[in-house]
């Protein structure tokens, strides 16, 4: 039996955001209804039909992934990042995001993304060749303090 709803992570940033989400998920035919939350992050869609999204072939008339099918997920996912927005594995209790002790995590404060971490500025995140997301109140703090790292290391040097 495949899952009645899939809830995924998705980093929008205002109610445009909300409405596009969630008419790129109603528009798949296996998403009965979709529904966003921009505080929380998530778009959960509740799915219809018997192998909702599923393209597995299906020899005995059942899905070989059984319970655990994550085609509609997939599915869903790639919808999204179509559309130009960004799915994240936070919050699917892997472990802690190494980013949200520093601070910087990007994703939000109950991020347990762990070692799969899609924040911009996670220490444990390569980003060559990456575009990288900062909200503007990390890129204000970190403009703050390279400011503050530039005006004592001037006041050093015309202090000598």
């Amino acid at each position: 039996m495949a899952p009645a709803s899939v809830t995924l992570n998705v980093k929008m940033t205002c109610q445009a955001c909300v409405k596009r989400v969630t008419s790129t998920l109603e528009a798949l035919p296996f998403v009965a209804k979709a529904d966003v939350n921009l505080e929380r992050g998530t778009a959960t869609g509740t799915l219809r039909g018997e192998f909702p999204g599923c393209d597995c072939p299906k020899p005995d008339g059942k899905c070989p992934c059984g319970d655990a099918c994550q085609c509609a997920a997939t599915a869903m996912t790639k919808a999204l990042v179509d559309a130009g927005y960004v799915v994240t594995p936070c919050g699917t209790k892997k472990g802690p995001c190494p980013a949200v002790a520093l601070g910087t995590c990007t994703c939000g404060p109950n991020c347990e993304c762990g070692d799969d971490c899609q924040c911009a500025l996670c220490p444990g995140v390569s980003v060559k060749g990456k575009t990288i997301e900062v909200k503007v109140e990390h890129a204000l703090v970190l403009a703050g303090l390279a400011g503050l790292a530039l005006g004592y290391a001037l006041g050093k040097r015309g202090a000598k």
